[in-house]
Order: C-alpha cells, then sequence, then structure tokens
C-alpha cells in the first residue's frame, strides 16, 4: 500500500530515487504537504533534475490544480523534448485545464508517434469533439489498432462519436 511504502522508503538512506519514489507514495496516500516538503529538499539539493518538475506536475494533477500541472509539464517537456510521457502528460493538463485547442496538439504528436498508445487517441478524440471536429474524433478512434486491448472501447466510443449532435450538426 502506499502508507506501507511510505514507512520503509522514510527508513531507506536518501537518494534523489528514493526522494522521487516517496513522493509518488505521498501522492497515491493525498498527503500533498509532505509531498511538497519532500519536493522542496530535492529541488535544493538537486536542482537540475527534470524529475523534480514532473513530480509538482504529477502532484499538481493529482489535487485538482491543472494549470500549475501544465506549467511544471511544460518545463519538462522542454528538458526531455522527444519523450512520450511528458507530451501525454502535458496534453492531459492542458484538457483539464480547458485548452482542448492546445491539447489535441500534443495528443496527435503522441498519435503520430506511437500510433498504438490507445490513451492519445481517446484524449484527441475528446479534444477533437470539443472543439466541433466529428470527423477528426472519428479518425483518432480509428487510429486505436485491434490488437489493443483498449479497441472495442474505442469502436464503442467511435459509434457515440458518430450518432452524437456537434455543435448543433445532425449525427
Amino acid at each position: 500500500t502506499p502508507q506501507q511504502a511510505i514507512e520503509a522508503l522514510e527508513r531507506a538512506p536518501r537518494t534523489p530515487e528514493i526522494g522521487f519514489r516517496l513522493v509518488q507514495a505521498y501522492i497515491l496516500e493525498s498527503a500533498f504537504d509532505p509531498a511538497d516538503r519532500t519536493l522542496d529538499t530535492l529541488s535544493q539539493e538537486f536542482p537540475s533534475d527534470w524529475r523534480t518538475h514532473w513530480w509538482r506536475g504529477m502532484r499538481a494533477l493529482a489535487s485538482g490544480y491543472h494549470p500549475a500541472a501544465s506549467r511544471e509539464f511544460d518545463v519538462v517537456y522542454g528538458e526531455v523534448p522527444g519523450e512520450l510521457a511528458p507530451k501525454l502528460a502535458l496534453a492531459c493538463a492542458l484538457e483539464l485545464s480547458g485548452d482542448p485547442q492546445r491539447a489535441g496538439t500534443f495528443y496527435a504528436r503522441v498519435a503520430r508517434t506511437d500510433p498504438g498508445s490507445a490513451a492519445a487517441a481517446f484524449g484527441l478524440a475528446r479534444c477533437r469533439m470539443r472543439t466541433g471536429d466529428r470527423d477528426g474524433a472519428a479518425e483518432a478512434l480509428r487510429g486505436v489498432p485491434a490488437t489493443s486491448s483498449a479497441h472495442a472501447r474505442a469502436q464503442v466510443t467511435l459509434c457515440r462519436v458518430l450518432s452524437t449532435e456537434v455543435s448543433g450538426a445532425p449525427p
């Protein structure tokens, strides 16, 4: 459990990896104050470690501070621009912040790079529906490969997308 992990990690010798794992356990336990204190310590001890921004973003996301999460994940994206996880995290935070246009851009980048990413396809479809692009949403859902465990859910969602009124336009 997160609490057991916290107890074990608090006894372990402090390394950056132990510190970040402890932050993760605190977040899972919704213990945000200890997570913040640990992140403050880590950022002082390791000021150039991008993982501090990652975990600040995760903490912000978990506690509903979506714009703050977007800012943190944007920093991570700048540090490791070729990685998919920061793009997906940034897309999620932007979507939750109410910016489907920009979120869709990042979901699309992930979906192009990894066509098997169901999370990117579903996120892209949601964003395109919010901007009134039914055809784009359908295209995103059709991109979930038949070999994916999310394929059936994508097909059901595709049916919903194709049968829903969008911006006054009938199905």
